[in-house]
């Protein structure tokens, strides 16, 4: 049945999938400054959502946490930049790629520093995702990597986050906050800061990158303890989705032999992925309505 947990945790997917929409709207603004400003705008308004739900700051585990908390700082850091960086550069498409592979990055770190088990058709889907990578790859002059960097980046940053008991709101403030006083110095070094502050509209669009951030992490926050984790995991590759469809039918960035066959991989590793998870919530809910019926 369809409810509140999926509306919010779509509605998060949907907002990260047309994120390209706005950061195209700012291209004008160099990459670096967009991303200046969108960790001091999220670390801003993080505080003050923590003010309106009056939620308190868990001080001692932020402590506990620290050098985690700093290296993952690092890694969204570099992910954020890579990200922007791609979109005004006219790289949407491989940013969806990127993000259609960070599963299938998490699978490979769970099998190699967790020492998680995959099952055959884990192993197939990890197989013929990066098949699909090598078949785009002969589209480009170069290898995809602005796909692997953000698919790597953010496979690490869960990685880490897997041990942290922290809320991911709480985590993101802190790690938003580490970087906000760096970021807050390299504006006014940054050449010409005061050109693009001169411009209202270039204000409205680096406090709104913040806003961007925060809102559908805020919707993911509150949908994700509502479903099951498996209904999340299916879920997730709607962002990546709505990203490829913009890149092609909006944006009309090149579209290959290659890139088909590559995507097919891509979309075919995903329906083993995400076949199981269909399955048994469809058999556990089965079961369910069994029980209640005798």
């Amino acid at each position: 049945m369809f409810n509140s947990g999926i509306a919010l945790s779509l509605s998060a997917y949907i907002l990260w999938g047309l994120a390209p929409f706005f950061w195209k709207a700012a291209a004008h603004i160099p990459a670096a400054f967009l991303l200046y400003h969108r960790y001091t705008a999220s670390f801003l308004l993080l505080i003050v959502w923590f003010k309106f739900k009056k939620i308190k700051i868990p001080w001692a585990e932020i402590w506990q946490s620290r050098y985690k908390l700093l290296i993952s700082s690092t890694i969204i850091c570099l992910n954020w930049f890579i990200f922007v960086w791609a979109i005004l550069n006219n790289r949407i498409m491989e940013t969806s790629l990127g993000y259609y592979l960070n599963p299938f990055i998490s699978m490979l770190l769970g099998y190699f520093l967790l020492a998680e088990v995959l099952s055959s058709k884990q192993k197939m889907a990890v197989l013929l995702a990066f098949l699909g990578v090598i078949a785009i790859s002969t589209s480009y002059s170069s290898f995809p990597w602005i796909s692997l960097v953000l698919a790597v980046s953010f496979g690490f940053y869960g990685f880490i986050h897997k041990s942290l008991k922290l809320s991911a709101l709480i985590s993101l403030w802190v790690e938003t906050g580490i970087l906000t006083p760096f970021f807050f110095i390299a504006t006014f070094l940054y050449p010409n800061w005061q050109e693009i502050y001169s411009e209202g509209f270039n204000v409205i669009l680096l406090v709104l990158g913040g806003v961007v951030t925060v809102i559908p992490l805020l919707l993911y926050s509150m949908g994700v303890k509502k479903i099951p984790l498996s209904l999340t995991g299916i879920l997730q590759f709607t962002a990546p989705t709505l990203s490829f469809l913009s890149a092609v039918l909006y944006y009309h960035e090149p579209f290959t032999h290659s890139h088909l066959v590559g995507f097919l991989c891509i979309w075919t590793a995903i329906a083993v992925y995400v076949f199981p998870m269909i399955k048994n919530r469809w058999f556990a809910k089965a079961k369910y309505v069994n029980k209640d019926m005798m």
